[in-house]
């Protein structure tokens, strides 16, 4: 059965999901570094860290929540850059993400 990597995805942690159809196989928090690194170098090691995850765990997909604005703006921002990383990644190696698997709030 084909591996989906579920993340949801924070500027300070990442929480991570993989299922193997209904069935959790493994879950954890990925941090990308400390509050004094720059984002460029966060974004690296969240790339990084994707890339590695997907290839150890032989995950076939990604289901992301898609970032929403609330109270703090720039977080928006921030999770937006983190989004694009898995864009980047997902279309590298299975092509487009499906709009629907991107969930947000009320999905």
């Amino acid at each position: 059965m084909s591996r989906i990597l579920g993340l949801d995805l924070g500027s300070a942690t990442t929480g991570w999901a993989i299922f193997s159809g209904r069935r959790l196989v493994a879950c954890g928090k990925f941090h990308p570094g400390t509050a004094r690194q720059g984002h460029g170098e966060k974004l690296h090691a969240f790339r990084e860290w994707l890339v590695a995850l997907l290839r150890k765990e032989r995950i076939k997909g990604i289901v992301v929540e898609r970032p929403y604005p609330g109270p703090r703006r720039n977080v928006f921002g921030v999770l937006m850059q983190f989004l694009a990383v898995v864009l980047e990644v997902h279309f590298e190696r299975f092509g487009e993400l499906a709009d629907d698997h991107m969930i947000g709030p009320g999905d």
